[in-house]
């Protein structure tokens, strides 16, 4: 009778793993959501890498997000924020301000980073009419252009399961001769 009554009281824990069915609709309207991981900006010459923060807060067609690099000990490398007025970065104990982050980014630092479309292609979900998917409709590789017209080539290495969707944890961007390998240790939604 004890063990009748113990198998009635368990109850199923629904999980938290299960993928919607339709979870790029659900990840493409996430608009306000956070990254950190770490990042290596890697060519010929130099590597260089970083802790990073994304901050995002407004979806593709309004740009609100804030990019903060750090070293490994947590000194400030960099912080940029890109409003739909304007962007600001901090860097080298300065702050400069610009409309266009990306334009700034390039002309101030020796850091190359596509921020175009970055909300999009950070979440696994790139603007881009050359994609390669596997078998779970994640996508494995695009190809994405950047503010300044440089063509990169995302690899989706590595996907895990939050909160009803996939999200990236290990992707690598390429251009010509620079290579940056990025690894994303936790997503949080808002």
């Amino acid at each position: 009778m004890f063990f009748l009554f113990i198998s009635g009281c368990v109850s199923t824990i629904p999980d938290k793993q299960t993928i919607f069915s339709d979870w790029q609709v659900h990840l493409d309207n996430q608009d306000s959501w956070k990254a950190n991981g770490k990042l290596a900006f890697i060519s010929k010459k130099e590597r260089h890498s970083a802790n990073f923060t994304w901050q995002n807060n407004g979806g593709s067609s309004t740009p609100d997000y804030k990019l903060k690099l750090t070293t490994f000990i947590g000194t400030q490398i960099l912080s940029l924020v890109q409003t739909n007025s304007h962007a600001q970065l901090d860097y080298d104990s300065k702050t400069f301000r610009d409309k266009n982050a990306q334009n700034m980014l390039n002309r101030l630092t020796d850091l190359s980073f596509p921020l175009n479309d970055a909300p999009n292609w950070l979440k696994g979900r790139p603007d881009s009419a050359h994609i390669k998917y596997d078998n779970f409709e994640r996508i494995m590789l695009a190809t994405i252009e950047d503010s300044q017209g440089d063509t990169w080539q995302v690899t989706y290495n590595n996907y895990v399961k939050n909160n009803g969707v996939w999200l990236p944890t290990k992707l690598n961007l390429e251009r010509n001769d620079l290579k940056i390998k990025m690894q994303i240790h936790s997503w949080q939604f808002n």
